[in-house]
């Protein structure tokens, strides 16, 4: 009897320490989000800057980004086709990149719609010459896309 209370000591000894130190470790990472930012250095590289951007500006920011990825990194601009989009029309990278190959578009907003589904933005932008793009927002430059 008495080596069985021994061992429910100790489990519950242990059980204990173990409750502790779970409590120091959430402590002390909630120490460190608050603290995250304050030993900052302004150091020139690490700056930003607020911008305000309205409603209107959007469908230029998004095609922009788009475009630039477009141009620049296609593998990124494949994944971020909205996935039934890309399953119907572009099943793999090797197609997108022959129509791509094809698609000129410059980033000039011609005309755009904007619409509120689900608590997100759509925009369906025209850009020249005559190209159609869907951006569903998920957040801030967060986002899929089609291109009609």
């Amino acid at each position: 009897m008495k080596k069985y209370n021994i061992t429910i000591f100790i489990i519950i000894g242990i059980l204990a320490l173990f409750s502790i130190f779970s409590v120091i470790i959430i402590k002390g990472n909630e120490k460190y989000k608050d603290n995250e930012f304050k030993n900052l250095k302004n150091n020139g590289y690490n700056t930003f800057q607020t911008v305000n951007v309205n409603e209107n500006e959007m469908p230029s920011i998004y095609l922009y980004d788009y475009y630039e990825l477009f141009n620049s990194n296609i593998e990124k601009a494949y994944s971020l086709l909205d996935e039934n989009f890309k399953q119907t029309k572009f099943p793999t990278l090797d197609l997108f990149k022959e129509y791509t190959k094809k698609l000129k578009f410059n980033p000039q907003v011609q005309s755009y719609k904007v619409e509120v589904v689900d608590n997100n933005y759509v925009f369906h932008i025209t850009a020249n010459p005559n190209v159609n793009f869907i951006f569903r927002t998920t957040g801030v430059m967060q986002y899929t896309v089609e291109i009609k």
